[in-house]
């Protein structure tokens, strides 16, 4: 069991943590990459501190012309601070990274007993958003999303609170890749998945390698294996099922369109509307009945409208709240 460390002690792993985190931004070598793996795995404090530190590195890039951050990193360069990754000495950045890391400067509060305080991420009605994570891997946020960031000492945890996210996972982390959505746990390494959560419905498709995908929120034996070009749909009954479908349509929204295939235009339609404040409706439920193959670009649904008008035979009606699809 791990002992309360000193002030002087925690500093110690904070400045250890900055310099691990700062070197893990650039090209390491094998050597380099056991040494800081023995590192983080000796005390359960390391990873902590090493986690908050690459999330205060991607936030000041995401932050870098920030008046605060600025003036923070002019103050650390010209600061004597010593730092012990080998025999080098850490500036800049990294004397950056501590200086936020134990003041809480900027108003992120990155270290909070040693724990770091995770961060929620979100896009409205319409938004995509493309995020870099601690280690490496980048989740992309489609409209309406939420997720909550928490990395752990014993796992990189992500928990898609609702909508829908594309993960790109770091290759040679110590510590597993999970995101957590509705009762599903999905498992991942060096792998590109999609996960969206709608309505107590929970799906995930796999771009590239494979993902482990739990029920409940432990992990269980019984687990289903999910290999590139396969897409697993929960649904809020129990019953899961498992098929093969072109991921890389059903993740074009990355690009800002929506792809169709022999879709009912009721389908269509609720997908469409997923990604503007101006929704289409169907007068007549029967016309949803109506199948839809094409590509359309999203935030569009008056154009969407007024295309189906011209496949099918159908009328519109506009009004300030949105466009009604109704049969002439």
């Amino acid at each position: 069991m791990n002992t309360m460390k000193s002030p002087a002690e925690a500093q110690s792993i904070s400045q250890s943590a900055a310099a691990w985190a700062l070197a893990a931004k650039q090209t390491m070598s094998e050597r380099d990459r056991a040494r800081r793996d023995a590192w983080l795995a000796a005390d359960s404090r390391h990873s902590d501190a090493y986690y908050a530190a690459m999330a205060t590195l991607t936030e000041m890039d995401r932050h870098a012309a920030h008046p605060d951050i600025l003036e923070l990193r002019e103050a650390a360069l010209s600061a004597p601070v010593d730092r012990s990754f080998g025999a080098r000495r850490v500036a800049g950045w990294a004397a950056c990274v501590l200086a936020i890391g134990l003041s809480g400067a900027f108003g992120w509060n990155v270290f909070k007993q040693s724990n770091l305080e995770a961060p929620v991420y979100v896009t409205e009605i319409g938004e995509r958003s493309t995020v870099p994570l601690a280690d490496g891997s980048v989740v992309t946020l489609n409209t309406a999303t939420a997720v909550h960031v928490a990395y752990e000492a014993a796992e990189r945890k992500v928990r898609l609170l609702n909508g829908q996210a594309l993960f790109a996972v770091a290759h040679g982390q110590p510590t597993p890749f999970r995101v957590y959505a509705g009762d599903k746990v999905v498992t991942a390494v060096g792998t590109v998945f999609d996960v969206r959560v709608e309505d107590e419905e929970v799906s995930v498709s796999v771009l590239e390698g494979a993902v482990r995908v739990d029920s409940g929120s432990t992990l269980a034996a019984a687990a289903e294996m999910l290999v590139a070009g396969q897409a697993l749909m929960s649904r809020p009954d129990g019953a899961v099922s498992v098929k093969q479908v072109d991921v890389e349509r059903l993740a074009s929204w990355r690009s800002g369109l929506l792809s169709f295939e022999d879709t009912p235009l009721a389908e269509a339609v609720a997908e469409v509307n997923r990604y503007t404040h101006r929704p289409i409706t169907l007068a007549d439920p029967r016309l949803g009945e109506y199948r839809v193959s094409g590509t359309f670009r999203v935030g569009e649904p008056e154009r969407f409208a007024r295309f189906m008008t011209q496949l099918f035979p159908l009328a519109l009606e506009s009004s300030a709240s949105g466009t009604v699809i109704k049969a002439p």
